[in-house]
């Protein structure tokens, strides 16, 4: 078995979220050409060239949501769920929903991001156990662990309205969002400029950052207006997806 046969090929692509032009879950489960990675595989496990084990996955996918979200997680408190894409889906996807809508600038930077993830994307779910209804959707670059997207999610059995209508300040939002950058990642704000995308009746606000030295798009910052804490981001690769507007996919099951 190579590492292609390992990095099952998938196509990846999201829907709309937010009712606005930005989109939230930059990769849907149900939506992603994939096979799991089954857990019984687990003793028997292989290590291919390049690309990190399923057990690092799982460690390095605890310290992220730890890191990002104040946690203190340990491995058995939660349940895992391990997809994989290979690079070359990953390029067609590319150049269906980004190279034939962005700027060449934008181009030329997703051309960059794609270099950067030469083993693909591992995709994770993690639900906290026993009642799993709350977890972490995460993506990390396949061979070096970077994590190009988390989110939080929390099931509920009840429907709740909530106002976004909250005359909330810009400013309010966006010290939120700069200060996750700022302390979570090491950015210097004053390296970026922040501009808003959508603000969703899931009552949270996208917040899209870029580099003020050349301008290419570096995160998108989820923000929560009834808290007002940071829910989750993207970065390099996922939020150029997140970006630009999809074309659709055939997609065939690989079970």
């Amino acid at each position: 078995m190579n590492k292609l046969s390992f990095l099952i090929i998938f196509a990846v692509f999201m829907i709309l979220t937010t009712g606005c032009g930005g989109f939230y879950n930059s990769i849907e489960k149900d939506k992603v050409m994939v096979k799991k990675i089954s857990n019984e595989r687990e003793s028997n496990e292989v290590n291919y060239e390049g690309v990190l084990s399923q057990e690092a996955v799982k460690t390095l996918s605890i310290n992220a949501v730890n890191k990002y979200f104040n946690e203190q997680l340990t491995l058995n408190q939660v349940q895992f769920e391990l997809m994989a894409a290979d690079q070359n889906k990953l390029k067609e996807l590319v150049e269906q929903n980004i190279a034939s809508r962005a700027s060449q600038k934008d181009r030329e930077d997703a051309k960059t991001e794609l270099n950067n993830i030469p083993d693909g994307l591992y995709y994770v779910t993690m639900t906290i156990t026993p009642t799993r209804k709350k977890g972490y959707d995460i993506v990390l670059n396949a061979r070096d662990g970077n994590v190009l997207k988390i989110s939080n999610f929390q099931k509920s059995d009840y429907q709740t309205t909530v106002d976004i209508n909250k005359n909330i300040p810009s400013s309010k939002i966006t010290e939120t969002s700069g200060k996750f950058i700022q302390d979570k990642e090491g950015y210097s704000l004053s390296d970026l400029s922040a501009d808003f995308g959508s603000f969703s009746s899931a009552d949270e606000a996208e917040i899209y950052y870029r580099s003020k030295k050349d301008n290419s798009l570096k995160y998108q910052i989820t923000v929560n207006l009834t808290s007002m804490k940071v829910t989750g981001f993207n970065k390099d690769l996922m939020v150029m997806l997140k970006n630009y507007p999809r074309s659709p996919v055939n997609l065939q099951n690989q079970d």
